[in-house]
């Protein structure tokens, strides 16, 4: 459990100057469209700005990469997506006693792929039919 949950938040105090602008939000948005010192965000390690490429980098020291040797720019991610079933079969260690296991229940791919920008999702059909899921969603990204 959190004990300290002020180290975990942040509050809404964005203008420097201001302590107690009112206990909420829209006081806070109130005062900083009239206030003249401004609003500055601050991150934990400053602010945030992208970091070059390693190409960006090289052609910075008068490194040309050619674009065909860089890595491939087309890329999909997936989220696999399980859920615990009860399970009486799991044989317990002696210091762990397991009760479910960890079933496959959906995939989701998406990709920067031109016609395969969409999300997609496989969701498993019926219990049993895990490897057919698995063909699914390798077939679709193949």
């Amino acid at each position: 459990h959190i004990s300290r949950i002020s180290t975990c938040t942040q509050s809404h105090t964005g203008v420097n100057h201001v302590t107690n602008s009112g206990p909420h939000l829209g006081h806070l948005r109130r005062h900083a469209r009239n206030c003249e010192g401004g609003v500055k965000h601050r991150y934990g390690r400053g602010n945030f700005q992208l970091k070059p490429t390693v190409f960006q980098l090289l052609e910075d020291e008068g490194i040309n990469v050619p674009k065909e040797l860089r890595p491939y720019p087309f890329r999909a991610t997936y989220d696999i997506e399980c859920m615990l079933k009860p399970d009486p079969d799991i044989e317990d260690t002696e210091k762990i006693s397991y009760s479910t296991k960890h079933a496959l229940g959906s995939i989701s791919i998406c990709s920067n792929v031109p016609g395969f920008k969409t999300p997609k999702c496989f969701v498993l059909s019926e219990e049993g039919k895990q490897k057919n899921l698995v063909k699914e969603a390798l077939d679709y990204l193949m």
